[in-house]
């Protein structure tokens, strides 16, 4: 079931909602490689902050995004396809040819999600979760090993 929400940019001196980005990404440390050069939005419920969303041109025409998270409550209510539908926008405005989003081979709800979105599955890098992750993460009862690589050319 579909929800309203606003979906907005982030605004200094507004805080980066840290709390959201963990659920997708365990690692402050990886967070914090991205977050700097990410355009950040938001998506939000009588002003909370209930989804985000992290992306950047990654090199000329290129964009990517690094993060898309929904607080758990509110998943499986169309707030994660609210936030890539602007990621999307947002990278066909300015005139990007490719836009990538990565995941964990074993996320699953995801992969389905991407590829409903148009989303082609371009790569997969072989052991990426066990080499940048000190510690494991499991998903759907699976250890997270191989990241895959989708992108939408416009």
């Amino acid at each position: 079931m579909k929800i309203p929400v606003k979906i907005r940019s982030l605004k200094p001196p507004e805080s980066i909602p840290v709390r959201l980005l963990l659920l997708a990404d365990p690692s402050e440390k990886q967070i914090a490689n991205y977050i700097k050069q990410s355009k950040i939005f938001i998506a939000e419920q009588d002003k909370v902050i209930i989804g985000v969303c992290a992306l950047s041109e990654t090199s000329s025409q290129v964009y990517e995004v690094h993060n898309i998270a929904v607080a758990e409550l509110y998943q499986g209510k169309g707030i994660g396809t609210q936030l890539l539908n602007q990621a999307i926008a947002f990278a066909n405005d300015r005139l990007a040819a490719t836009l990538i989003i990565c995941t964990a081979d074993t996320s699953l709800g995801q992969l389905h999600l991407y590829k409903k979105m148009g989303f082609k599955i371009d790569a997969v890098e072989k052991d990426y979760f066990i080499r940048h992750y000190p510690e494991p993460i499991y998903e759907n009862g699976s250890q997270c090993r191989d990241r895959v690589i989708l992108k939408i050319t416009f």
